[in-house]
């Protein structure tokens, strides 16, 4: 019926993970649900194709169905399939994206890139595909060997996280003049930028 009426198609459907799950794209989990994500990836990536950076926003109705979930296991399935993704926390009222991946609760993220108080590199996080945590700061994209110069076919994918560097009630971030140049930034020298979102009807 959501087809029909909306004339888009359905990418992928995702059960309902184990109680506590989160990331099931990699560890005990991967063989059940690692499938499942790779799907909605290789849909996505065939809709939208390989062309310029793409952003995508995940959101959800309301908070709980798992809208950040779904955000980070995408972007670790993009990223096993050879794409260079961003995954950013912008769900500024309630982030939970850092702890999704063992991100110090006290590192700066979005907030601070908005207000103008840190700059990028010391915001980005590399995640390492294997399941461990993060072992510290990244390059941030577009810099060094990520300019998106030159990929060759077989290149490994990476993952880069940004977290939201604390929270902030209403939608002063959102309205700041410094965030259509923050996507601009983390496009630079990935495929694909995957925005964690408020709840539409918060």
């Amino acid at each position: 019926d959501v087809e029909d009426m909306l004339g888009k198609p359905v990418l992928a459907t995702i059960h309902t993970l184990p109680r506590r799950a989160r990331l099931v794209t990699l560890g005990r989990h991967e063989t059940r649900f690692g499938d499942t994500y790779g799907l909605l990836a290789a849909n996505l990536m065939q809709l939208h194709g390989n062309s310029d950076a793409k952003v995508l926003a995940v959101t959800s109705a309301v908070a709980g169905e798992g809208k950040t979930t779904t955000a980070s296991n995408l972007a670790v399935a993009l990223a096993l399939r050879g794409h260079r993704v961003v995954l950013a926390d912008f769900d500024l009222r309630k982030p939970s994206l850092g702890g999704f991946f063992r991100i110090p609760a006290d590192s700066p993220g979005v907030l601070q890139l908005v207000h103008g108080e840190v700059d990028f590199g010391s915001t980005v996080w590399s995640v390492p595909l294997n399941g461990a945590a993060p072992s510290g700061r990244a390059t941030p994209p577009g810099r060094s060997s990520e300019n998106g110069a030159g990929r060759t076919a077989g290149e490994a994918g990476w993952l880069r996280v940004v977290p939201s560097g604390g929270a902030e009630s209403g939608a002063r971030a959102a309205r700041s003049v410094r965030v259509p140049m923050l996507f601009e930034t983390l496009r630079r020298g990935s495929d694909i930028v995957i925005v964690d979102t408020p709840p539409a009807l918060a």
